[in-house]
């Protein structure tokens, strides 16, 4: 059945209350996901436009000025939720700017600070064991961070798995254009990888640690969610 200018209203302002649903605003995180996730697809399903712009950036500070090996999760991040992820620096440290399509940047943002939450938790509960609390403070440093890269890595390899490489293909070729217009030529940013042999049991903990991560675009919606969707033909 075509869709009607009636179908595409009642999508409009479905979407502009979904976008209202944030951590920000009351909601819990389940909430806040789940309407990013339905709002993203309101936008694929129906061509809805941005806020008045096809393309929006968002930035995200991580608090330093040098890059760390969880820095190679961003772009899967970026990929899984069909935007692409730069990374900008300035005088303050280092941002990382999430550029695309307002739901999927929402999403992507969401996305970011749930995967960071996991990944320093388990970081903490890693420091409290003895494989770790017996090095002396430099070695503890390098098996600190060879958790964390083997986490990450481990997290990135499951979301480009997940990612919907024929929706996303056009999104990111759309949000690539506005940042050539927008900054050029980008330089390229290095993180180093840990390549010490000694923290291979670090290593270990990091993808155990990932694969205890539970990482879904929710299908179900929330219950003030699900009354929105009830009332959105009224």
């Amino acid at each position: 059945m075509a869709e009607t200018a009636s179908d595409r209203q009642r999508a409009a302002a479905l979407l502009r209350k979904l976008r209202a649903i944030t951590i920000e605003a009351g909601a819990s995180e389940a909430e806040a996901m789940t309407a990013a996730a339905m709002a993203r697809r309101l936008v694929d399903q129906h061509g809805l436009p941005e806020s008045g712009e096809p393309v929006i950036e968002a930035r995200v500070f991580v608090g330093r000025v040098r890059t760390r090996p969880i820095d190679k999760l961003w772009s899967a991040i970026g990929r899984f939720c069909h935007v692409s992820a730069i990374f900008c620096p300035e005088a303050r440290g280092i941002e990382i700017a999430y550029i695309g399509r307002a739901a999927d940047v929402m999403l992507a943002e969401w996305l970011h600070a749930v995967l960071k939450r996991h990944i320093d938790k388990a970081l903490a509960e890693f420091k409290t064991l003895a494989e770790y609390r017996r090095r002396k403070p430099a070695r503890r440093r390098v098996a600190a961070s060879a958790f964390v890269e083997a986490m990450a890595q481990s997290l990135r390899t499951r979301l480009d798995a997940m990612a919907d490489q024929r929706i996303a293909e056009p999104k990111l070729a759309e949000a690539r254009r506005w940042i050539a217009n927008r900054y050029g030529q980008l330089a390229d940013i290095k993180i180093a990888s840990i390549s010490d042999a000694q923290v291979d049991g670090a290593r270990r903990r990091g993808r155990q640690a990932a694969a205890d991560v539970a990482i879904s675009t929710p299908v179900a919606a929330q219950p003030a969610i699900a009354g929105l969707i009830g009332g959105s033909r009224g």
